[in-house]
């Protein structure tokens, strides 16, 4: 579909990360994030944005041991800017 606009909630995003992470507890924290919260925190220094609060109706981690790859899938009712990448 050449021409036609890439949705920008397909958008993939990778970097690497050369330090030891702790899968089962980041597994278990990233629930923490699902709820109404006030993202504040997570966004952007001078953002014009007045609300910072967003719901975030899933989070999910999946590793691949054999890859040594991490997939961090959100969603939600809207994301700040930087907030998710």
């Amino acid at each position: 579909d050449i021409g036609r606009p890439k949705n920008p909630m397909m958008r993939n995003y990778a970097t690497p990360y050369p330090y030891p992470l702790d899968i089962d507890r980041m597994t278990i924290a990233i629930k923490d994030l699902i709820g109404t919260h006030d993202f504040t925190g997570f966004t952007a220094a001078g953002t014009n944005v007045d609300n910072k609060v967003r719901t975030i109706t899933r989070a999910d981690l999946r590793y691949d041991s054999e890859k040594h790859f991490l997939r961090f899938t959100f969603s939600g009712n809207g994301f700040l800017y930087k907030q998710v990448r």
